[in-house]
């Protein structure tokens, strides 16, 4: 994901790269799915090698009282990723391989950044890859790969999700999804 250059830093192009959706996180966002790829082609087309996203969090984002009771009022939200829509899933949408050989052969991957509203580059918070496990009949796949995006402190802090699927040797469709921090 980055080319080393001779006594100069590592280039790291998902940092630099221009964002495909931005997601704008409100006092009461929608969890699940946000965006998806559409396709595989973020591998062939970019130096990241994958899709990038960023999402924005003001000082309001994902604060919502729940019937009046402030549940989250440090607006924290877990930003996972995952394959989408994966041929050898059992229905559209799928991200578990219903095949034996695609679970062996299934490379997942994320790399997380934030940039803070008063800076002006991305730095790298997290770096992620999935492992695979074929159990009777089952794909297991073992992904440590969310991070927890808290509430701007003033402006609108960036998170940056840089995430890339292979299955065998084919890139494929992939997702960002919030999901919910557990309360306080």
């Amino acid at each position: 994901m980055g080319i080393e250059l001779p006594h100069l830093q590592v280039i790291d192009f998902c940092a630099l790269a221009d964002p495909n959706p931005v997601a704008w996180v409100a006092p009461s966002p929608a969890f699940g799915v946000v965006a998806t790829s559409g396709n595989g082609g973020y591998y062939y087309t970019t130096l990241c090698k994958a899709w990038v996203a960023d999402i924005k969090m003001a000082t309001y984002s994902n604060t919502q009282p729940v019937n009046g009771v402030p549940t989250n009022p440090n607006g924290d939200l877990i930003i996972g990723t995952t394959p989408y829509d994966l041929p050898s899933s059992q229905s559209f949408g799928g991200s578990t391989p219903t095949v034996e050989e695609d679970c062996g052969r299934l490379k997942w991957w994320a790399r997380y950044y934030r940039k803070r509203h008063n800076e002006d580059h991305f730095t790298k918070i997290g770096d992620f890859k999935a492992t695979t496990s074929w159990q009777p009949n089952v794909c297991q796949m073992t992904f440590d790969g969310g991070i927890t995006a808290h509430r701007s402190e003033e402006g609108w802090d960036t998170y940056r999700v840089a995430v890339g699927v292979m299955l065998r040797t084919s890139a494929q469709e992939v997702a960002v999804q919030f999901l919910q921090a557990p309360p306080l």
